[in-house]
């Protein structure tokens, strides 16, 4: 017996696509979001982002920002958008200016891991849901 295969037209394979995007969104990159910026507000409310600036300063120094940014930019690695998200309070109580903003939004964009988009893509299967 001969194996019948349909093809998907481009609206059908356009819908798909836009459904394994959105559920990948939801959840893998919301709930990591809202973790690592809880994650930086709870270190912060405790004292230990301070205390990691005093620690980290001047390696972060090295690149013209306050020692506080070191552990903006560890929770980048958890996930951009929650190392993005975690800077702007930072900004808005004045540890970092426009230019040290700048800087680590840079960092972070330059170094986030791959891997995370490597498990996104294996969300969708093997071939990270291209058929």
């Amino acid at each position: 017996m001969e194996k019948t295969t349909t093809k998907k037209g481009f609206l059908e394979i356009f819908i798909g696509g836009g459904k394994k995007g959105l559920n990948m969104w939801f959840n893998n990159m919301i709930p990591s979001i809202i973790v690592g910026a809880a994650l930086v507000t709870i270190l912060d409310e405790l004292g230990l982002v301070t205390l990691i600036g005093k620690i980290l300063g001047p390696v972060m120094a090295i690149f013209g920002l306050p020692g506080e940014a070191a552990a903006i930019w560890a929770t980048s690695f958890m996930n951009m958008g929650a190392g993005i998200l975690a800077a702007v309070p930072m900004f808005e109580s004045g540890v970092f200016t426009m230019e040290h903003t700048a800087i680590l939004l840079a960092m972070i964009m330059a170094t986030t891991p791959p891997a995370k988009f490597i498990r996104m893509a294996s969300a969708g299967g093997e071939t990270g849901g291209i058929h």
